[in-house]
C-alpha cells in the first residue's frame, strides 16, 4: 500500500518536473520566435524562464536522487570495503541532509523576505513562486537521503553491500563487486 502511494507521489513530482521543463522550453521558443519574427523583445518571458529553470533543477535533482543518477565523487567511498563503505555511505548522507536543511530553512525564509513581492515583468506573479519548487524539491530529495542513509546503517551492520547497489541515490558502479 504505501509503495503504490509512493510511486503515486514520484509520479506528481515528475510531472511537474517535466512540467517545468516543457514551461522553460515553451518561454525560451517564445522569445527566440518573437524576436525572429518580429524583432521584438516580450520580456516576461525570459524572467519566466527563470523561475521554470528553478524548479525544473531542483525536481529534476530529486528525480535524479531517486534513481542514482545525480553527480557524485565517488573514488573514496569505491576504495572501501565493507563496514568502511557504509560509514562513507553515512557520512555523505548527513552532510547532504544538513545542506538540504539548509535549503529548507532558507527557502521558508526567503518566503517570508519576498512577502508580497510581484515578479517584475509580470505583476501577476508573486515572488514566492520562485522558492516553493527549492523547498519542495529538498524536502523530496531528503525523503531519499534519509533511505540511503537506513541503507548505509544496515551496510555497516552487516559489512554487505551486496543488494544495495541499484537502491542507493549515490550509485555503484556496475563493474565494481564489492564497495
Amino acid at each position: 500500500m504505501l509503495k503504490r502511494q509512493i510511486r503515486f507521489l514520484n509520479g506528481i513530482y515528475d510531472f511537474l518536473g517535466l512540467l517545468f521543463m516543457a514551461g522553460l522550453i515553451l518561454c525560451c521558443w517564445l522569445q527566440v520566435a518573437a524576436r525572429f519574427i518580429n524583432s521584438v523583445t516580450i520580456v516576461w518571458t525570459d524572467e519566466l524562464a527563470g523561475y521554470m529553470m528553478v524548479g525544473c533543477c531542483f525536481f529534476g535533482a530529486g528525480t535524479a536522487m531517486r534513481h542514482g543518477g545525480h553527480l557524485g565523487a565517488y573514488f573514496l567511498r569505491d576504495r572501501l570495503k565493507g563496514k568502511m563503505c557504509g560509514l562513507a555511505l553515512l557520512f555523505n548522507a548527513l552532510i547532504t541532509m544538513a545542506v538540504l536543511i539548509m535549503f529548507v530553512i532558507g527557502g521558508l525564509k526567503e518566503l517570508e523576505l519576498v512577502g508580497g513581492n510581484m515578479a517584475t515583468s509580470m505583476p501577476w506573479l508573486s515572488q514566492k513562486w520562485l522558492y516553493i519548487p527549492l523547498i519542495i524539491g529538498s524536502v523530496y530529495m531528503f525523503f531519499y537521503t534519509l533511505r540511503d542513509a537506513a541503507i548505509a546503517v544496515r551496510i555497516i551492520r552487516t559489512g554487505n553491500v551486496e543488494g544495495f547497489r541499484t537502491g542507493l541515490s549515490s550509485p555503484f558502479p556496475s563493474e565494481v563487486n564489492e564497495c
